[in-house]
């Protein structure tokens, strides 16, 4: 589909990887940044309930989800870099908005409107257009990296830079963060030309829907998001009111959690990967996140028992993102990969959304005990989902090319 060859390149290879993996972290930062926040300290605003600052936690993931296939159908047929600049402007307008919010409602409108800026699955695009298809694998390794560097780099300064900056300070920062982003675009990744496809996006989108296998892993992938946003949307509350600390000390448990995890994580990752154990592995992931939603559930005043739980809960999500995120790539023809993990990135939105919905509405009417019990039921759904995919493919290691 595109007419590419090494000469017609204007930049070097890392260059163009290191630029998109770097608009990819900048996105990623500034969503995460208020996500431990907003439950915690948007009381501040008029009308602001539980649920309603759930909803806030949740539009983003809803607008994604609803935005992904159709920003990357659309860059098929007008170009990558007018699709992402397009999204990039969307994210700035929507916090900007948010930032000048007083209203529950107009926070709401932001978070929204930041979503609509969906633009993953295109940067994808144009990472695979520069790309040989040689080194593709290790350059999406580096966009990983990326974008994990900035998910948990953001979670544990969010809470540092509140103190300082507060909620519309965060979300100002996530304005300029998006304009150098375009920058970034304009001056280090070089414009891709297209050939735009004949046959129409619903086609290739009902093919992949339609797989019982994908649908199992769409609905994992969902429940996996919903549960992380769900918990993350309250652990301040765990460690803070449970605890007494405060909102910018909370690197001081988030830091070495996310350490000890990647001890565990990485390693069991591997060693599913060498070993063809990837099923095992899954298992091992999920019964974490149970382990963890259980003694949140009953433990969570106990510090130590939070701590321990924490370390769990992030290699269960860790080990699980990486290797359903495989799965899908192992069980699709190389032609499909594009549409299937497109579905696959929309539910995740999806995830996101119902966990920061649900979350608020759970905390309405039930404690924190409560919310935590609704997570064990995620979890409990999810291993449906783990369930169903093993009794589809058996999840064989096996080599496509």
């Amino acid at each position: 589909m595109f007419n590419m060859t090494t000469a017609s390149i204007s930049r070097p290879l890392p260059v163009i990887v290191t630029a998109i993996a770097i608009i990819f972290a900048l996105r990623v930062f500034g969503f995460m940044a208020v996500l431990p926040l907003l439950m915690v300290h948007g009381q501040q605003y008029a009308g602001a309930t539980t649920a309603l600052l759930g909803c806030a936690i949740g539009v983003y993931g809803l607008t994604q989800a609803m935005m992904q296939m159709v920003m990357g159908a659309l860059s098929d047929r007008i170009g990558r870099h007018t699709v992402v600049i397009l999204g990039l402007v969307l994210l700035m307008f929507g916090s900007y908005l948010a930032a000048h919010a007083n209203s529950v409602y107009t926070l709401i409108a932001g978070r929204a409107l930041q979503g609509t800026g969906a633009i993953g699955s295109t940067l994808m695009a144009l990472l695979s257009d520069w790309v040989p298809e040689a080194h593709r694998g290790k350059s999406m390794a580096c966009g990983g990296v990326g974008v994990g560097g900035a998910f948990w780099l953001s979670v544990i300064l969010g809470p540092v830079l509140w103190p300082h900056l507060g909620l519309s300070g965060l979300f100002n920062l996530m304005t300029v963060l998006g304009g150098l982003a375009i920058l970034i675009l304009i001056i280090c990744v070089p414009r891709s030309s297209i050939d735009p496809p004949q046959q129409p996006i619903w086609v290739s989108w009902w093919h992949v829907v339609q797989r019982p296998l994908l649908r199992y892993f769409d609905g994992g992938v969902a429940c996996l998001h919903a549960i992380f946003t769900l918990t993350f949307a309250f652990l301040p509350e765990v460690f803070g009111s449970g605890h007494r600390l405060e909102t910018q000390a909370m690197w001081t448990f988030m830091l070495p959690g996310l350490l000890g995890s990647l001890f565990i994580s990485f390693p069991c990752i591997a060693w599913a990967e060498r070993h063809c154990k990837l099923q095992r592995a899954i298992v091992y992931g999920a019964v974490a996140l149970g382990a963890a939603s259980l003694v949140w559930a009953g433990f969570w005043h106990y510090w130590s028992l939070a701590c321990v739980a924490l370390v769990l809960f992030l290699s269960g999500f860790n080990i699980l993102e990486a290797l359903l995120m495989s799965g899908v790539s192992r069980v699709v023809d190389r032609s499909e990969r594009g549409v299937a993990l497109g579905v696959y990135s929309t539910s995740q939105f999806l995830g996101v959304f119902m966990g920061g919905a649900l979350g608020g509405v759970i905390k309405s009417f039930f404690d924190l005990t409560g919310v935590f019990c609704f997570n064990f039921g995620l979890v409990c759904l999810l291993g449906l989902c783990l369930w169903g995919i093993h009794c589809q493919s058996g999840l064989r290691m096996s080599s496509r090319p």
